[in-house]
Parts: structure tokens; sequence; C-alpha cells
């Protein structure tokens, strides 16, 4: 057990709240999953928001019970998009819902972390430097596998999404950030939303771990820290300028792919 004191999940800074955060209109409850959530709702400096039961992020589905399989169909689900590496997708297939559609995209394949390796006893600094690398190498580098799922939102108008890795949290939280970004929602709502993860943080041990107990390091991996994130949208910012031209410059999306991505999740 390390001798650093845990991570507080809870804080201020780890878990923020704003009016639109909606908890009980936005958590999906399912007893036998966690961090599922409808980002609809968020609204924009136009006065445009997110639709409601348009895009759901979460875990990976492989561990749904029955009942919680047939609440989970009720959704309504057509793509489901996997970010999890193509090994795990092979050998650890989601349970689909009737008529969904999956579409993997690793987005780990290739990705350089070398300056990220964690030696010796891991600490919360070590951590914290691997996950800024790693979010850091896939803005820089996986905009292409991102764009993919992007499209499908501007060629099908009224497809619901539900978009996952393995716990749901960093690989798709940076989809979900590009979702926002490109919908024009303030960048205060983005972390926010980012940050619900943390509010089921200790069913993730219970779900993921059994009846193992992690240490105060290892929670760190379970759950998200603000900074990380603003890696993405500094990069993108400085870098950029905009979300619009990070993805025009760096995939085959068009200004047309994204207005319409805009026409098909803005209410």
């Amino acid at each position: 057990m390390s001798k650093e004191t845990k991570t507080d999940f809870s804080s201020p800074h780890f878990l923020r709240f704003v009016d639109e955060t909606q908890l009980d209109k936005r958590v999906i409850n399912l007893d036998s999953a966690l961090n599922m959530r409808d980002i609809g709702g968020y609204t924009n400096k136009d006065g445009k928001s997110l639709k409601w039961n348009k895009i759901y992020r979460g875990e990976e589905l492989r561990h749904l019970s029955n009942d919680d399989f047939e609440e989970f169909e009720k959704l309504g689900i057509d793509y489901v998009i996997d970010f999890r590496s193509g090994r795990v997708f092979h050998y650890f297939p989601d349970r689909l819902p009737k008529g969904s559609k999956t579409i993997n995209l690793d987005v780990m394949d290739n990705l350089d972390l070398r300056n990220a390796e964690i030696y010796g006893e891991p600490t919360h600094a070590k951590i914290d430097n691997y996950m800024k690398t790693f979010y850091r190498e896939v803005i820089k580098n996986k905009a292409p596998q991102y764009a993919v799922a992007l499209k499908i939102l501007a060629d099908n108008p009224d497809a619901v999404i539900y978009t996952h890795c393995t716990n749901g949290k960093d690989r798709t939280g940076t989809f979900i950030a590009l979702i926002m970004l490109i919908a024009g929602i303030d960048i205060e709502k983005i972390i926010s939303e980012y940050t619900l993860t943390n509010n089921t943080i200790d069913k993730a041990y219970e779900v993921l771990l059994g009846n193992r107990e992690p240490d105060d390091i290892e929670r760190d991996f379970y759950g998200v820290n603000p900074d990380w994130l603003q890696v993405q949208l500094d990069y993108i910012q400085n870098n950029y300028g905009s979300v619009d031209n990070y993805l025009l410059s760096n995939t085959n999306l068009t200004k047309d792919d994204l207005e319409r991505i805009r026409e098909n999740i803005l209410e």
C-alpha cells in the first residue's frame, strides 16, 4: 500500500457541477454497469442545446446482466462506437442491442507513450504525467479515428449512438469533448461533463475489480482529472484556434460535415 494519501475524487477540483448537470435525467442507472450517461441538455452561446436521447457514453457492454440489457435496449441505440483496442474488442465483445451496428476504432494502436513509462513504485505524479502524455498523444495523432465516428453523426440525422472504451472515461472522454466543442458548448460545461465520471468511481471498483480494494495510487487510473482534458483543449486552441480548424487540418471531414453534425445534434 502506498504511503501517499489517496486522491479525493469528490473534491471541487475533480467533480464539478453546472446548472445543466441534471444527474437525475442524465445518468443511466443500471446495476451491472457504470458511468453511463446521456450528454443531452447542454446549451451553447446561441441558446441551442444538445439533443437528449441522441448521444450516450459509458463503459464497455460485456458486464450487462440480462435485466440491465433489456433496459439498455430501450434506449434505441443505432450505433455502438467502441474505442477499445482491436484485441480487446475481439476477445471481449459487447452485448449488443438488437439492430445496432458496432464500429471499432482503436485509438491505442501505435500510440507513442515512451515518454510516459512508469518506472519503480507508482506515485500520483507519475500517473499524472502518464495520463497527460496519453491525452496529448491521442489528440495529436488520432483525429482520423475520431473523425470516422463524427462522420456517422454527420451522415445519419436520426441515429442514436452509444460510445465507450473500457471504463468510458479517457478515450471516450476525448470523443465527447470533440462533440461538445463542435456544438459550441462552453469549456466550463465540457469539463463539468467530463468530471461526472468521478461520481461513479466507487462503483467502478465493484464492477471492474470485484471484491478487491485498489490501493491509493491505483485509484487514480479509475478517475479523471480535469487537468488531463485541459491538455487536449489547450492543444486544439493553441495550435489550431478552433475545433473546426483542428478537424479540417487532420481529417477528411469537410466544413459541410461539421455543419451537418451541428444540425443533427443540436435543437
